[in-house]
């Protein structure tokens, strides 16, 4: 079985020969337990313990919350706060700004849609390089006086519109769209937030695990966005390894499964959601699967 172009195995070999570098040493089994997990060859089962994958192929998948399962995960590193979170980014996270953080996890020339309307089609269309808004920019006027804050789309997108017939209905007879999966130039990221989980035992979760997790930005609420990176060919590529590998085991310490699609927004950091500030804590745009717990501060 392979993810993302390698082997269950050959992830193993990488993640234990980054142990060397590590704030801690692994555990015994512990990097074989969590590529499990992640290639999805093994599921937890209720009471913690993995089980293989294949006694639960009958079944279907336990997408449900578990506050208990979160609850001993968390207790692992319970040290995992916003300011550790900081301490170990790759990359500084105060004072970036929008465009800089937007330049960050881009490719030169892409356009990504920033929002401050959730349900409508983008209030800004920004291009990497130079950080150009080719529409209603610049992105740092959204910085103050914005009661809902705002978001934007992680899948860059070709800024065109198109109308689809998909897409028509009362209230939009034409179908007319420019952030539907037809106008995605790559399906790069996934992210997971959570609205159930208690913001401390998610922080903890967060670090501990072993995915390509490139950003963390609090929401100005409850909820704490990660950005983890996909790289899929297509959509259908990105549906088998999310939806299909990652969906359930996530849901299950508290990722919000409906966050789960491939065209989804995300928080804009160094954006006040009120007077509460979308805050970036973590930034990393060439990440590796080794947990945050194991980068040096």
């Amino acid at each position: 079985m392979q993810r993302s172009g390698h082997t269950e195995r050959e992830a193993i070999d990488f993640l234990h020969a980054q142990e060397t570098g590590l704030r801690r040493p692994y555990q015994a089994g512990e990097v074989e337990r969590a590529v499990a997990l992640i290639f999805g060859t093994t599921q937890l089962h209720h009471g913690g313990n993995l089980i293989p994958r294949a006694h639960c192929a009958q079944r279907r998948p336990d997408i449900r919350f578990k506050p208990d399962l979160l609850a001993r995960v968390a207790a692992e590193l319970p040290e995992a706060t916003a300011n550790w979170f900081k301490a170990r980014s790759p990359l500084p996270v105060e004072n970036r700004g929008p465009e800089r953080f937007l330049h960050a996890i881009t490719n030169a020339g892409e356009r990504v849609l920033c929002f401050t309307e959730f349900k409508s089609q983008g209030q800004c269309l920004w291009r990497s390089g130079g950080g150009l808004c080719l529409t209603n920019g610049p992105l740092s006027k959204w910085c103050n006086g914005l009661s809902d804050g705002a978001w934007f789309l992680p899948q860059p997108v070709t800024g065109e519109w198109l109308e689809l017939d998909r897409l028509k209905s009362e209230h939009n007879p034409t179908g007319r769209t420019r952030r539907a999966e037809e106008c995605v130039t790559s399906f790069r990221f996934a992210l997971i937030e959570s609205d159930e989980a208690e913001p401390a035992q998610w922080l903890s979760a967060l670090a501990q695990l072993p995915l390509p997790i490139v950003s963390v930005v609090t929401s100005g609420g409850k909820s704490i966005h990660a950005l983890i990176l996909v790289n899929a060919a297509n959509k259908a590529a990105w549906d088998d390894f999310v939806r299909g590998d990652l969906l359930a085991q996530l849901a299950r310490i508290g990722a919000d499964p409906a966050a789960l699609t491939a065209v989804r927004l995300t928080r804009l950091p160094f954006i006040h959601r009120g007077e509460r500030l979308q805050e970036l804590l973590f930034l990393n745009p060439e990440p590796s699967c080794t947990p945050i717990a194991n980068l040096q501060p």
